[in-house]
C-alpha cells in the first residue's frame, strides 16, 4: 500500500500531462496550459528535470499557440536552464529548436537561426533523424520567410542531399 500511495503523485503529474496533450491535440490550448502548467510546478519540486523539460516544451507550444510569445519564451528559458545541468543533448536539440521557432514567429530572424543551427547540431549528435527533420523543416520555413531562396537552395544541397538514401 505504501508503494502504492508513493507512486500517485507520479501517476498525477503523468496524468496532467496527459490531459495536456489531448486537449492541445484538440486545439483547447488553455485548458493544456493549465494542465502542463499544474505538472510543471510538481516536476520542479520533485526535482524531475527530465520531466520538467519536456512539459516546458509542451507549454511553450500551448503558449505560442496562443500568442503569448514572452511567456512561451520565460519557459523555454527555465528549461535551457536545467537542460544544461544534465547535459542530455537531445532535449537541448528539443529546446533551442522550440527557441528558434519562438523567435521565427517573433521576426527574429536571426536569432531564430542560430537556436536552430544549434539545436541541429545536437540532434544530430544524438543522431535523432526525426528530430534532425523537425529541425531542418524549421529552417526550411525561415527560409521562406525571409525569402532568402537562394540561401534556401545552397542549404538544400548540403544539408537535405546527403540524406536521400542513393539505391
Amino acid at each position: 500500500v505504501l508503494l502504492m500511495v508513493m507512486s500517485l503523485p507520479n501517476v498525477a503529474h503523468s496524468n496532467a500531462v496527459d490531459l495536456g496533450d489531448n486537449a492541445f491535440k484538440s486545439g483547447h490550448f488553455e485548458q493544456a496550459v493549465q494542465h502542463w502548467k499544474a505538472a510543471l510546478k510538481q516536476f520542479a519540486l520533485g526535482g524531475q528535470n527530465t520531466q520538467y523539460i519536456d512539459t516546458a516544451v509542451r507549454l511553450s507550444a500551448a503558449y505560442q499557440a496562443l500568442g503569448s510569445l514572452a511567456l512561451a519564451n520565460g519557459i523555454l528559458q527555465r528549461a535551457q536552464a536545467r537542460v544544461q545541468q544534465i547535459d542530455d543533448p537531445m532535449r537541448q536539440a528539443n529546446v533551442l529548436s522550440q527557441l528558434g521557432d519562438i523567435e521565427m514567429t517573433s521576426g527574429n530572424w536571426k536569432e531564430a537561426q542560430i537556436y536552430l543551427d544549434d539545436a541541429e547540431k545536437k540532434a544530430r549528435e544524438v543522431n535523432d533523424t526525426q528530430l534532425v527533420a523537425n529541425i531542418l523543416n524549421k529552417q526550411g520555413n525561415l527560409w521562406l520567410m525571409r525569402e532568402d531562396y537562394l540561401d534556401a537552395l545552397k542549404e538544400t544541397i548540403t544539408k537535405y542531399h546527403p540524406c536521400i538514401k542513393q539505391e
